[in-house]
């Protein structure tokens, strides 16, 4: 068979460009289509000569302003050139998934969320606009909408990262799927001697407002706890406004100091309403627990009381509430690995890979 891979951008490195990673290893003839690309960031990963990107990589400044030309999303996707591949495999959280394949091809879409942007995070998403960007983009949203929709005709199957998302897909495209969980690097993630645990807590993310890093970024600077925030992103000087004497900001931190980084943590802290989360998966496999917002995608990675502890309001009180109770307990190393290995690569590998193949021979 021939098969073509989508991605939505390749500008910054997450959980869904890991996934991109295994499905160019399963299917490594697969070209694949983004909407921009940054060569310098990804030609290691990606190569120039396997990746074909869309007219919006000529926009001014397409590699950092990428999101303000959502509007031109679902022209640039489906723009593409799908002509003779019998499959596509879509990587999508925006509209990726939109394409036009061939007549009679199969369209499997791992499916991160539906449109964010328009849909359950458009409040968060538009919070920082000023009035003229939010009123033109606001004015796009029903025309947006309709199209991420409309355009779910075109997908023959659907897998959602979680649940959570099965949930989503059921409740705004009337449609089901079947959930396959994104890896998480169980051989890479091991615990540390107890006797090199440090006393910090971590972030571990992008630092955009919808992460809500705000929220352990005034809670540890209240109780005077050490924090290393660690990522890099639009929310960083905001975030460092409202910082006291007790938490890091370290940036960027390259993909092999972070196992240590995470293991050597006294907790993990995740205020995000995730889709799915991998970074509580790793933490897990690390022997360190994750203090959560226990909604969404970490309400199926961690095991309150067990793996981590979860707070149910993205409020500052809730996240120390659930700090004071994290501090008086004890959590046990193997049932971190436990819940960890549940999602570990081989299994999303061997899953993707029958799935796919099964679903050319018409076994979905």
């Amino acid at each position: 068979m021939k098969l073509a891979i989508i991605h939505e951008w390749l500008t910054s490195l997450g959980g869904a460009e890991r996934c991109l990673k295994v499905f160019t290893e399963l299917w490594p003839d697969a070209p694949i289509f983004v909407s921009v690309y940054d060569h310098e960031k990804f030609s290691d990963w990606f190569p120039p000569e396997k990746v074909r990107s869309s007219f919006i990589q000529k926009f001014p400044n397409a590699l950092k302003w990428y999101r303000h030309y959502l509007p031109f999303m679902p022209t640039a996707v489906e723009s593409y050139d799908l002509r003779g591949f019998d499959v596509v495999l879509s990587s999508s959280h925006c509209a990726a998934g939109g394409v036009k394949p061939d007549p009679g091809a199969v369209h499997v879409s791992y499916i991160y969320t539906p449109m964010r942007y328009v849909w359950d995070l458009i409040d968060i998403y538009t919070s920082h606009m000023n009035p003229i960007t939010r009123a033109v983009f606001m004015s796009q949203v029903p025309r947006l909408r309709r199209w991420d929709v409309e355009r779910t005709k075109r997908v023959t199957h659907f897998l959602p990262i979680s649940e959570t998302v099965r949930e989503r897909i059921n409740r705004i495209y009337k449609r089901d799927g079947k959930v396959v969980y994104p890896p998480v690097r169980d051989k890479l993630f091991q615990p540390c001697k107890p006797e090199e645990k440090e006393d910090y807590f971590l972030v571990l993310s992008r630092l955009v407002s919808y992460k809500r890093i705000d929220l352990v970024v005034e809670a540890c600077t209240r109780m005077k706890k050490r924090l290393i925030v660690a990522g890099s992103g639009g929310e960083m000087e905001r975030l460092k406004s409202i910082a006291g004497d007790t938490v890091e900001f370290i940036g960027f931190v390259r993909e092999e100091d972070v196992p240590s980084l995470v293991a050597k943590a006294r907790a993990v802290l995740h205020p995000s309403l995730e889709d799915f989360g991998i970074v509580p998966g790793e933490a897990a496999c690390a022997g360190t627990p994750t203090i959560a917002y226990g909604v969404g995608g970490a309400s199926e990675t961690v095991v309150d009381g067990v793996t981590g502890v979860f707070f149910m309001e993205q409020e500052v009180e809730a996240v120390i509430g659930a700090i004071d109770k994290f501090e008086k307990m004890d959590f046990d190393l193997s049932d971190l690995r436990k819940q960890g290995e549940k999602f570990s690569e081989e299994r999303f590998r061997q899953e993707i890979w029958d799935i796919v193949n099964g679903a050319v021979r018409g076994e979905w």
